[in-house]
């Protein structure tokens, strides 16, 4: 299990961390979270600062965060850190990221895959 400890070492940029704090508690909307279960999410419209938010939500779907016991706030940290540490060029960032885990995602929602042996 994550401990604040792991990531409490790193230097965070304290907009971003703020933001998702900020907007942890805040309710997508329907449509929004429909439309992030789909393979033809547009990223593109959306902010970092949003797709953190929309990180969260992902993870919260899967319910990764009861499956692996990780509290909400290490989760954040989790993905603040994350975006913190992604390379700042031009594909490999962390919109691909983004887009990558939201397309994983997508597959184990609509479980697209052998699910024999995985109980994720």
């Amino acid at each position: 299990m994550l401990t604040n400890s792991d990531l409490l070492s790193l230097e965070f940029n304290p907009l971003f961390s703020f933001v998702l704090w900020f907007c942890s508690d805040a309710v997508l909307t329907k449509e929004t979270c429909q439309l992030l279960r789909e393979p033809t999410f547009d990223n593109w419209q959306w902010e970092d600062e949003e797709m953190l938010v929309l990180l969260q939500q992902m993870y919260l779907e899967l319910e990764l965060p009861k499956k692996f016991d990780i509290e909400i706030n290490i989760l954040r940290n989790f993905i603040v850190k994350l975006y913190h540490h992604y390379n700042h060029v031009p594909f490999h960032n962390f919109r691909h990221c983004f887009c990558v885990t939201q397309m994983v995602s997508y597959i184990f929602l609509h479980k697209f895959y052998d699910s024999s042996g995985c109980d994720v």
